[in-house]
């Protein structure tokens, strides 16, 4: 009892810190608009912390999401055996995620070297929207599938 509480409290403040230096950068990019469309090296100086943040945010997301089942499975057969289920599954979506976009570039991005736009990037970005609209239909799917349950349930159908 006393692991989940320690657990939610520090998530609590991960989410505070994090949602502030969001919250300022978002803020700072908005300001900074205009400078940030003319000058690329304004750009770069406000851009790429954002760029930074997001990504080891999102790679402490991916962290927790695959650990957060294993601590609380209760450490019976079961559990653990959905925790891996998941875990496998989590992973499955993002190799699919990665497998589908291609790497190649219009010749107005690798004409312009201001960009700093290679095959890699390209990747990446493509698996991140992909993963998005994954993420969304499975979410979007699982809202659904909870209204229909519940009014089954209810008996209301």
């Amino acid at each position: 009892m006393a692991t989940s509480k320690i657990f939610n409290i520090i998530g609590k403040i991960l989410c505070y810190i994090l949602f502030a230096i969001g919250a300022f950068l978002g803020i700072m990019l908005i300001v900074k608009s205009r400078a940030i469309a003319s000058d690329v090296a304004v750009g770069n100086q406000w851009v790429l912390p954002a760029v930074y943040i997001s990504e080891v945010a999102l790679i402490l997301a991916i962290i927790i999401a695959l650990l957060f089942p294993l601590f609380f499975t209760h450490h019976t057969k079961q559990g653990i055996i959905k925790a891996v289920i998941f875990i496998v599954a989590a992973i499955a979506v993002i190799a699919i995620a990665y497998l589908l976009p291609d790497a190649q570039l219009s010749e107005e991005f690798m004409s312009n070297p201001d960009l700093n736009v290679n095959p890699t990037i390209s990747k990446w970005v493509g698996t991140g929207c992909y993963l998005a609209y994954f993420l969304t239909a499975g979410a979007i799917i699982a809202i659904i599938y909870g209204a229909i349950s519940d009014l089954l349930k209810k008996g209301n159908v």
